[in-house]
């Protein structure tokens, strides 16, 4: 099958654009946070290949290529009369694949923002209202879920079908891809026929079938989203607009963000289904997480029976009840959410708790800490109401890390440690007045864990050696400080912070839309030394800035008002101003108008 890229040559690189806009990757959030109630954890079967099988998205590999067609008012007609109950009938998804313009009213969307706190930016489903007919664009799965949650049908500027055309010219049509696993590349779904030959196998406890799902995700939605880096060049950025840039990403082979976007879209649109049919028969959704929600159990059955019809394989349930690690069904089972990808699943026991699940967000980093033990100490703490932090009172948190990428190199040039060694980083508790920079303690992994925060250490920022002069949480944070912070976590996305959670409602103008790269960077150190950098790279449009700025504010970025004036000139001939650095930079931090803090809570494209 030949690549997306390699096929279409031509295809338009603004939509490309306005599809890598709307891709925003799995949805995860608390709905109940830090109170107890019971619920089933239920799971959807195989969610992206299944999702690539309903939308058939075979078609789109197998075709000689992919054209697209503006379809605003049979989108609109289509979204005004759609209904929950279409959603579980197998015809209704292979037209969903159409991307829609709107400028969001108050509509419930997935949205990328820091929601005013940090910069780092999380991907929420919140109510989105546009203040200056700024508009986006996104998948009409996306769409449909919006009005299923809010009763609400959002208005369509635009709308974009994409349609496969032809089939390429297969040499063979009876292709092994598995023992005892042929396909006609040109009429059968390889992907379906890959999903029932794991299912087989994990009936029988086969360790092939682990192997199997991690190519049937990788071939059915992974590898149509990666993009590489390379070195910085000169190119033209595509998204809401296009404009020149140095960028450093690029498309892998296979990249194909049609299959990538509505996939991830039409996975969003189920939980928003299941989170809708429950909610309309008065019950509850505590959690979803990606291919998986946890509900009230007495509307388990009701879920299970409402998604079977979409059931694409054999003999197994589409919506099935998850298992702990030892084959304990999660069902009727108490949940404690604390945020998303925060929370545990449980049941009392005398004097204790019996965990089946927890999560590691947040916790995984942490070096000689026991996270089910972790887990119990929150639950005692919600029980007794006051902290437990009695085992962690003479501790300090850190963590390990191995020397593994130059950036981790190059912050440890000052020392003697090399590649691939192992190091012992302790969370920063402390600034540096001279650099204001956190001052995060750093040893050789071959000192003794419980004597390192007693130890004389390095900063791992500075390169600076600092004696053991001091009370340990001078410079080391206390585990116990730790503990109390990941219990009174708020979730950011919402308001509110005990109870049903409250969907906070994002504003947005032209303004606070800021385009940022596809992959993340350092997360694994950011986490460990406790940093808070921006994950993502960030791609600015300075000639749009410089049109923004008026010649009476000139002064503000040390240039004269006719120099300005120049530039803008420039700008508006299509030409880059070729900008001296320090310019570059005041005009990046000082173009854009002092915004309110409601205004601040901008979204992330």
């Amino acid at each position: 099958m030949k690549p997306f890229l390699e096929k279409n040559p031509d295809f338009p690189k603004e939509i490309l654009g306005y599809l890598m806009s709307s891709y925003y990757g799995g949805r995860a959030e608390v709905r109940i946070a830090k109170k107890p109630v019971h619920v089933t954890y239920l799971d959807f079967t195989s969610m992206y290949p299944t999702m690539a099988i309903l939308l058939e998205m075979n078609r789109f590999l197998a075709s000689k290529k992919i054209i697209c067609e503006h379809a605003k008012q049979k989108t609109q007609e289509f979204l005004d009369h759609v209904t929950l109950e279409q959603t579980n009938k197998m015809e209704f998804w292979p037209d969903l694949v159409t991307l829609c313009k709107i400028a969001p009213n108050n509509d419930m969307l997935p949205v990328r923002s820091n929601f005013g706190k940090g910069i780092a930016q999380n991907t929420g489903l919140n109510y989105v209202q546009s203040t200056d007919n700024a508009s986006l664009w996104y998948a009409l799965p996306d769409l449909i879920a919006s009005k299923l949650l809010t009763g609400k049908t959002p208005i369509i500027q635009d709308a974009i079908t994409f349609l496969p055309q032809g089939i390429q010219d297969f040499a063979d049509n009876s292709v092994a891809i598995l023992k005892d696993v042929s396909v006609d590349p040109a009429r059968d779904d390889f992907i379906l026929q890959m999903v029932q030959k794991r299912l087989e196998l994990k009936k029988e406890n086969s360790d092939i079938q682990g192997i199997l799902k991690i190519m049937t995700n990788a071939i059915s939605y992974g590898v149509f989203i990666q993009v590489n880096s390379g070195k910085p060049s000169e190119n033209t950025i595509y998204g809401l607009e296009s404009f020149e840039c140095k960028s450093k990403e690029y498309a892998s082979k296979y990249f194909n963000p049609i299959i990538a976007t509505f996939l991830t879209a039409g996975a969003r649109l189920i939980l928003a289904g299941a989170e809708s049919l429950v909610l309309q028969n008065n019950g509850y959704m505590a959690y979803c997480d990606t291919d998986g929600i946890m509900v009230s159990p007495r509307h388990t059955k009701l879920v299970q029976d409402f998604f079977r019809s979409l059931n694409p394989y054999n003999a197994v349930e589409m919506f099935k009840i998850e298992k702990d690690e030892n084959g304990t069904l999660l069902h009727d089972v108490l949940f404690y959410g604390i945020s998303s990808k925060r929370y545990t699943l449980y049941k009392t026991a005398k004097h204790d708790f019996q965990i089946f699940k927890y999560s590691l967000h947040g916790l995984g980093h942490l070096f000689d800490v026991d996270k089910e033990r972790w887990w119990k100490n929150i639950l005692h703490s919600h029980y007794a109401k006051n902290y437990c932090t009695a085992e962690y009172d003479s501790k300090y948190s850190m963590s390990k890390m191995t020397v593994t990428t130059p950036h981790m190199l190059e912050k440890l040039a000052h020392t003697k440690i090399k590649p691939f060694s192992r190091i012992l980083i302790g969370t920063a508790n402390r600034m540096d007045s001279e650099t204001g920079l956190h001052i995060i303690p750093m040893l050789p992994w071959n000192a003794k864990c419980e004597h390192a925060p007693f130890m004389p250490f390095v900063d791992y920022n500075s390169g600076k050696k600092y004696p053991c002069d001091l009370e340990p949480e001078f410079y080391w944070k206390p585990l116990a400080e730790n503990f109390v912070g990941y219990v009174n976590h708020a979730d950011s996305k919402s308001s509110g912070s005990v109870g049903i959670l409250k969907r906070l409602k994002v504003r947005i103008d032209q303004s606070s839309i800021q385009y940022i790269g596809k992959e993340s960077k350092n997360l694994a150190e950011s986490e460990k030394t406790a940093m808070s950098s921006e994950p993502y790279t960030k791609y600015e449009n300075i000639v749009k800035k410089i049109l923004r700025i008026r010649p009476r504010d000139s002064w503000r970025i040390g240039i004269s008002r006719s120099n300005l004036i120049l530039l803008q000139k420039k700008a508006r001939d299509g030409r880059i101003p070729n900008l001296h650095n320090s310019t570059l930079h005041k005009i990046l931090e000082d173009s854009f108008p002092k915004l309110t803090k409601k205004q601040r809570k901008g979204v992330i494209i």
